[in-house]
């Protein structure tokens, strides 16, 4: 038995960019308020700011969609307003602004189009002001702007070309005032200004030459005033200032010691406020400062411990305003700030939430991811293809053989393995549980070849027992007496589990007797006592539909008077429920109490025999 939720709410009246740097060639970059990406023809798009020529197109001219930079390349950085690339015969190229010698071609001069440094490359990194590569050979090089030793080579002196540090190296990242890198045995080194502990030695000593942290690394990320490492069990660590929650930790707190954030990891971008992890399991995750909906998960709230951007991921990178990621379908989509055509949608319209630029190509994917993944899903229609309303289903165990390979969905209904050897493969799906029937063939074939991705079978499912699963919600944390178009903001959902639509959904707000209703963005009937009626249609499983109720409050209510509201969804079915409610009557009156700032939600569920109920405070609903 689930419950219906019937939600209470008291309400009060009152650059820095930087590319990451992973233990794979990175096909897409964020620079400051401008964006690249690799497509699968070897082509660079380039989009954005373009007054140091940055996008490297020959002109610069800013384009708010994407320029054409002929290939083939395999892996590309992002400055802040300057770009590397390395070509598919390993050859470097760079070009934007080079005040600082970033460029490494020997000048001070920007360049509009790519030009050539000498050498065969594997690696890159760009910074605010610096740039690094390695060769074919493992040797480190770095170049630009080296004030507080960022560079690595014991001084503090400039560099137009690039310079060695010796050692034997696999991967490097840089925010261009200090630096990370780990050589070819796993240890991790790092260099450069040290004032808020980023370097994570233990000191805030700056280091003009590379000092080891010990224990085995796989990835890295230097930002501004920060640092993140993976080690090689997948463990994730972070160090320097955490004014924002930027270190993921819990906590504001400075380190100069790496602390621990919880999960497997593979990869990490972040920028001056905030950071974004890629787990084992292809999810994305973002924490930090949220200002203008950069972390992408639909609100402005900062977070100081990791939030879900929903999606299957494979690259993300990020600066200062505006972030990009890479889906394994190869579509890219992107979030923050669009002031300057970040987006390359030909739009200036900024987004909280991932949204997809202008299909300039498929992206090709970084060299290096080896997935194999698939789905299950809610197929609703029974047509054996997942449809785009149709969720994913968690917890459903499938086998692959040869190998005797279990594998597990997640919340969205995916799984995941990290590789598999090239072959043909069956993969078959649990059908143990009588609740559920499988829509198609319970066992279906799959190839792997050399592709990086291996998109195997998915398999759709309809319950036996199809029952919807309706939640309301009212949020407006500040008000005030005697204004007008006040907005009360309203959430009606059917949630991800469900499995069947809820048909004809309404749901009936209940206003607390200090409030008067003005008007609202969807369709309303009043029923009297300060009680509306709104009409939602038809809502798929994991699918919300938000409105907003504008108000005024009365202007004889009290600052700091808490007020009170009553939301309730329907149609409410049999299995929802025991017994079903019927619409409420009368209105809610006045609290008497100061709102102590909670938000209360009261979830319920069956097991076996027993009923469990959860009762959850979001302590991040009003940051």
């Amino acid at each position: 038995m689930k419950n219906h939720t019937s939600t209470f709410k008291r309400i009060i009246l009152s650059i820095f960019c930087v590319l990451a740097s992973h233990s794979f060639t990175q096909t897409i970059a964020a620079g400051d308020r401008f964006s690249s990406a690799i497509c699968t023809d070897g082509s660079i798009k380039a989009w954005g700011w373009n007054d140091a020529g940055e996008l490297g197109n020959g002109t610069n001219t800013n384009s708010n969609i994407p320029v054409n930079i002929a290939g083939p390349w395999k892996a590309i950085a992002a400055g802040e307003y300057h770009s590397l690339a390395i070509k598919a015969n390993g050859t470097l190229w760079t070009w934007g602004y080079n005040y600082d010698g970033q460029l490494g071609n020997g000048t001070n001069t920007d360049r509009n189009s790519p030009g050539q440094i000498a050498g065969s490359w594997k690696a890159i990194a760009a910074g605010g002001v610096c740039s690094f590569g390695i060769k074919s050979n493992g040797t480190l090089w770095a170049w630009g702007r080296n004030d507080r030793g960022q560079l690595g080579d014991g001084t503090n002196t400039d560099r137009n070309t690039p310079v060695q540090i010796a050692g034997s190296w696999t991967t490097i990242s840089t925010s261009g005032t200090h630096s990370l890198g780990i050589k070819a045995d796993g240890t991790l080194w790092v260099w450069g200004t040290n004032d808020y502990g980023q370097l994570g030695d233990g000191t805030n000593t700056e280091q003009d030459t590379p000092t080891q942290i010990a224990g085995s690394w796989k990835a890295i990320n230097a930002s501004f005033r920060r640092s993140f490492a993976v080690k090689s069990d997948g463990t994730l660590w972070a160090c320097g200032t955490n004014a924002y929650g930027e270190l993921g930790d819990g906590t504001n707190i400075t380190r100069n010691i790496p602390v621990q954030i919880v999960g497997s990891w593979t990869s990490i971008a972040s920028s001056g406020t905030h950071a974004f992890g890629l787990k084992a399991d292809g999810t994305l995750w973002a924490w930090g400062s949220n200002a203008y909906g950069y972390l992408g998960d639909g609100t402005y709230t900062n977070r100081i411990i990791p939030a879900q951007i929903p999606g299957f991921w494979t690259s993300i990178a990020t600066n200062d305003q505006h972030s990009i990621g890479l889906k394994a379908d190869g579509t890219l989509w992107a979030w923050g700030s669009n002031a300057y055509n970040e987006f390359g949608d030909g739009t200036n319209i900024s987004s909280n939430i991932p949204v997809q630029p202008f299909q300039l190509c498929e992206v090709k994917q970084p060299s290096g991811i080896k997935w194999v993944y698939g789905y299950t899903f809610l197929d609703l229609n029974e047509n054996s293809t997942k449809d785009v309303n149709e969720q994913g289903l968690e917890n459903r165990q499938l086998y692959i053989n040869p190998g005797n390979i279990v594998v597990q969905t997640n919340y969205s209904g995916l799984w995941l393995i990290d590789s598999l050897p090239l072959g043909n493969y069956t993969i078959t799906i649990d059908t143990s549980n009588i609740n559920w029937t499988v829509t198609c063939q319970i066992t279906q074939s799959f190839t792997v070849n050399s592709n990086s991705l291996t998109i195997a079978p998915s398999f759709g499912m309809i319950s036996n027992n199809p029952c919807a699963s309706p939640t309301v919600s009212v949020n407006m944390p500040f008000m005030r007496p005697c204004f007008t178009g006040q907005q009360i903001h309203m959430q009606a959902c059917n949630e991800n589990d469900a499995t069947a639509v809820l048909p004809n959904a309404y749901s009936i707000v209940v206003l607390d007797s200090n409030l008067i209703f003005e008007n609202a963005s969807i369709p309303f009937t009043s029923l009297g006592n300060n009680q509306y009626r709104f009409e939602h249609d038809t809502l798929n499983p994991g699918e919300c539909l938000n409105y907003t109720i504008s108000a005024q409050v009365a202007c004889n209510a009290v600052l700091g008077q808490t007020l009170c509201m009553e939301a309730s969804l329907y149609p409410v079915a049999d299995c929802v429920l025991d017994s079903i409610p019927t619409p409420p009557t009368g209105e809610v009156s006045s609290c008497t109490s100061p709102w102590d700032n909670s938000s209360l939600s009261v979830n319920s569920d069956c097991q076996n025999d027993s009923i469990y109920f959860t009762i959850v405070n979001d302590l991040y609903k009003f940051q």
